[in-house]
């Protein structure tokens, strides 16, 4: 089967997002630590209590909701390649296309995922259409969601995107934006908004939340009625590095006052606040027997403590300008860096071919700084494949 289309975007050839998939490189500079996942967590891994594997299509369970109707909490749902009706989980399950980029999922009336925070749900190579996270942990990479409206709706969640897309179409009136966050976290890495045009929405609102991204491309409505790329309201913040913020009309397309951006692309017309923050970017999804490496960006010479764990949670300590995004039960060490002339590090780590649970994840974040507060990074990583 063919796979499934990506969106074009709208708006100038010259603002495109980047691949769903990218291929993991290795490089030997100076900056590069070389490391091992540690084995602590996989040992760890395998006395987990046992999970299993649903799959959907031929010889399997007919559609997404029939598997995770049957499936329990900490379970796989596989899906084959094809096009299913939308679903709904109140479970902590990871739900996954075989193969990243075949799978789409229709679009369905109130589409929501509100498993417990302590069960998060994690999304891997779909093709979805509009959705509500709802009081929820939710972790999406190497997805596409779009649709008319809201595409998606997040609400008293905590939500990490990577290597996805999230798209705006045709609407006939105009709606609050591609992506709205209310009283939420999100973090993006590698990953695209594009309002939608038509009447025009904006990309991002932000709402009493807080948006930590990095290598992102945030984009306004390029309709009748141009919207802006990114709004954020008195009660949220957003810490954006390594990106760009694409409007028409070389309008700026940020509103806001707690925002601060950094080595980023900018309108000329933008006056926003900037400083160093440190960035992220994952080269590749992690993957057994390959290679998986992360590269950080900050100031040269600058050390970096870089943590791991199997879940995203969040935590605000006092010490810390940005939440720190995981699971503080499971979390360990994986690697100390300093940074290079040109102020970046990259971590290498080597992945192990041995036999893992299903859906067991690992997410890596940056922490930096010589004062505090500390700088922290976004989060990268997901399910190891």
């Amino acid at each position: 089967m063919a796979a499934v289309r990506r969106p074009a975007l709208n708006g100038p050839a010259s603002a495109p997002f980047g691949p769903l998939v990218t291929t993991p490189t290795t490089r030997d500079t100076p900056a590069v630590r070389r490391n091992h996942l540690p084995f602590a967590l996989l040992a760890a891994a395998a006395i987990l209590p046992a999970q299993s594997t649903l799959t959907v299509g031929p010889g399997g369970f007919a559609t997404v909701q029939l598997a995770i109707d049957a499936a329990s909490p900490g379970d796989e749902v596989v899906i084959e390649p094809g096009i299913y009706p939308a679903f709904s989980t109140s479970k902590g399950l990871t739900i996954r296309a075989q193969i990243p980029g075949t799978v789409e999922i229709e679009s369905g009336f109130l589409s929501l995922i509100h498993a417990p925070p302590s069960q998060p749900v994690q999304l891997v190579g779909l093709l979805m259409r509009s959705y509500f996270f709802n009081g929820t942990t939710v972790s999406a990479e190497s997805c596409v969601f779009e649709s008319a409206g809201i595409v998606l709706s997040i609400v008293n969640s905590n939500a990490r995107f990577e290597n996805c897309q999230v798209i705006g179409q045709t609407f006939l009136l105009g709606v609050q934006g591609s992506l709205v966050a209310t009283n939420s976290t999100v973090t993006m890495v590698d990953s695209g908004v594009a309002g939608a045009p038509g009447a025009g929405s904006p990309g991002v609102v932000l709402v009493g939340s807080h948006l930590i991204a990095s290598h992102v491309t945030l984009q306004g409505s390029y309709g009748s009625i141009p919207r802006e790329a990114l709004n954020v309201d008195a009660n949220s913040s957003a810490r954006i590095s390594d990106s760009s913020v694409v409007t028409a009309n070389n309008t700026c397309g940020v509103v806001g006052t707690d925002v601060v951006f950094s080595r980023s692309t900018l309108p000329a017309s933008c006056s926003v606040p900037t400083d160093t923050l440190l960035g992220v970017q994952a080269n590749g999804a992690i993957v057994r027997s390959l290679g998986y490496e992360v590269t950080f960006r900050g100031e040269p010479n600058q050390f970096v403590l870089v943590f791991g764990s199997d879940a995203v949670d969040l935590d605000l300590p006092a010490v810390l300008q940005g939440p720190f995004l995981l699971g503080s039960a499971g979390c360990f060490p994986a690697g100390a860096l300093v940074t290079d002339a040109q102020g970046q590090a990259t971590l290498s780590l080597a992945v192990p071919l041995v036999t893992l649970p299903p859906g067991l994840a690992v997410y890596l974040q940056g922490v930096s700084g010589s004062s505090f507060p500390l700088l922290t990074s976004a989060v990268v990583g997901g399910v190891v494949r």
